[in-house]
């Protein structure tokens, strides 16, 4: 099996500082335009075995899976400080960066199933990851009428990393109760090398990750479930690049090379009513919890985005969720999730900080059969104010509206649809870290309009191809896309 994607784009964005004693005495502005191209290239291939052993469903299947992913950011800054009149505070300054990044992932797994009888399974595996990731910065700034290059930032960083890992699964279903054990083990080794400066940081250790799931049916329309779960977050290989990215001269962000893995142990007990009610209560604590954080530093006067371990992250949550068929044509599904999300590590930058807020989300999302072959769609989400580590996040709302018409002998369907109707998704936050005041404001292209255009043709009786896991899909979903 191949697969792989090209992704390539252009973007624009103007920031605004305003520079002053306080907020409403500002002495200066500083206007700074950021123009970025990019583009990522991956390409996936795997080779796959899978054979049923016997009659009873003993069945063995292996993966040898090769990635290579390549990107290329390229960006160029231009930094205008002004006086409140027009005139320039100093020359405009230029700095441009080029970032090239290759990231080569090798592994194997073979996995292993044994059906005990009819209500009973034994599963187990075996598999092994090797990531090589090399980033190469090449910063310069214009000076003197020529681009120099910039040996404050300009640097290359290489990771090495190797995950061995042995796992199992049990399952019983009895009469009306499902009971479900696993156990997986890990060997992790890895190395984050600074090139140029030569900073290195090297790992090795070993986890063990148990879960338990336990489902009882009560009657026809009640069910209940308790889960818990041990699990492994690593950082993405972007997180662990030190580099440093300017938004403009004061605000920055940088990678952290230091970034430890964070460790959940998550409980969880779900109830099911007719089939379609479905209430999920659940209580969570993240050890090392990577957390996107910003943070002052005192020497360059400025703000910088990053990622660090926090000591810990609570969660305690409640996910409602409730179908309504308000008409024969009007149907409905709301979803509600009300949180408590807490932070807490003694030592951030030099405070101690201890953030927490409970919030909600609620999403509605409305089906319409206007006539046999004519269908709407209406979605609502609505977030409230949310405390993020440190951050202050407002609330934020938004709809989306489609609608389909089904063509060609309903062969075919053409859909028009609207992202963020009335433009209204946009962030702001401001800070919730001890001694540190700012605002920010953000609005990205959030109103979007598709239509789309699909045909169905051939066989609709062909066998489907084959659903299963490759050996990479966890270390792919840490690369930026």
């Amino acid at each position: 099996m191949a697969n792989g994607y090209l992704n390539s784009g252009l973007e624009k964005a103007n920031n605004h500082t305003s520079i002053g004693k306080s907020f409403k005495q500002v002495d200066s502005t500083l206007t700074t335009t950021n123009n970025q191209k990019s583009s990522y290239r991956n390409f996936a291939y795997n080779l796959n075995y899978k054979s049923i052993l016997d009659t009873t469903g003993q069945e063995l299947s292996a993966d040898v899976d090769y990635s290579r992913y390549n990107s290329r950011d390229y960006a160029e800054l231009v930094n205008e400080l002004l006086f409140p009149n027009g005139s320039p505070v100093k020359p405009i300054g230029r700095l441009r960066n080029n970032s090239p990044s290759t990231i080569d992932i090798k592994a194997v797994k073979v996995d292993y199933t044994f059906p005990i009888n009819k209500t009973t399974k034994f599963e187990a595996g075996i598999k092994s990851s090797w990531v090589e990731t090399d980033n190469d910065l090449r910063a310069e700034e214009f000076k003197t009428n020529a681009w120099q290059n910039d040996v404050r930032r300009s640097n290359r960083f290489v990771y090495d990393e190797n995950v061995n890992a042995v796992y199992s699964n049990f399952s019983k279903q009895f009469k009306n109760t499902s009971v479900q054990l696993g156990l997986r083990m890990e060997q992790t080794n890895s190395k984050g090398n600074l090139v140029t400066t030569n900073n290195v940081v090297e790992r090795s250790y070993w986890d063990f990750f148990p879960t338990v799931y336990i489902q009882q049916t009560l009657s026809k329309n009640h069910q209940v479930g308790v889960s818990y779960g041990r699990r492994i977050d690593r950082p993405s290989y972007d997180a662990l690049n030190p580099f440093i990215y300017f938004l403009d001269e004061y605000t920055y962000n940088q990678g952290n090379p230091f970034l430890k893995p964070q460790y959940t142990n998550n409980y969880e007990m779900n109830y099911t009513f007719m089939q379609k009610y479905f209430l999920n209560v659940g209580y969570s604590v993240t050890n090392d919890a990577i957390t996107e954080v910003i943070l002052p530093n005192e020497e360059r006067k400025a703000l910088f985005q990053t990622n660090e371990n926090l000591q810990t992250q609570t969660v305690i949550s409640a996910n409602l969720t409730v179908p309504v068929k308000v008409k024969k044509w009007w149907t409905m599904s709301n979803n509600l999730n009300v949180f408590h999300m807490a932070f807490e590590t003694p030592n951030l930058n030099g405070q101690a900080l201890k953030t927490g807020q409970t919030s909600y989300q609620f999403r509605m999302q409305n089906n319409f059969i206007i006539m046999d072959g004519l269908t709407a769609e209406l979605n609502g989400n609505y977030e409230s104010p949310l405390t993020y580590g440190t951050l202050d996040l407002e609330e934020r709302a938004y709809i989306d509206f489609g609608i389909s018409k089904a063509i060609l002998k309903k062969k075919g369907s053409l859909k028009f649809a609207v992202s963020d109707v009335f433009d209204t998704n946009r962030t702001r936050l401001k800070s919730a870290y001890p001694g540190l005041s700012y605002n920010l404001y953000q609005k990205n292209e959030t109103q979007l309009f598709r239509l789309n255009f699909t045909y169905r043709f051939g066989k609709n009786e062909i066998k489907p191809a084959r659903r299963r896991s490759t050996g990479t899909e966890a270390e792919q979903g840490r690369m930026k896309n």
